[in-house]
């Protein structure tokens, strides 16, 4: 089925969006900012299930790090969602 092939990334410009409004939609992109922000939501998605257990000891540089990871992360995902709203305006 097409829409699984959509959504194991499978098929080149053509993205699956699920709105507000509950409705999936079928978006279909020729632009290198289109590709980037699916490339970003791929990347996102993948780090988002990869969790530092609590018990697991981190030298305080490496902790750091982690933190300073943590907010780039964070930053990513709000830019790559400001882009996201820019294209689909």
């Amino acid at each position: 089925m097409l829409t699984n092939r959509i959504k194991a990334n499978k098929e080149d410009n053509i993205s699956i969006i699920k709105k507000d409004d509950g409705k999936n939609y079928y978006i279909y992109h020729n632009n290198s900012i289109e590709k980037l922000v699916k490339l970003t939501n791929n990347y996102l998605s993948s780090i988002k299930n990869i969790n530092i257990n609590e018990d697991t000891t981190l030298t305080k540089s490496m902790d750091t790090l982690a933190k300073e990871q943590q907010k780039l992360i964070k930053r990513l995902n709000e830019s790559n969602k400001n882009l996201e709203k820019e294209i689909t305006i």
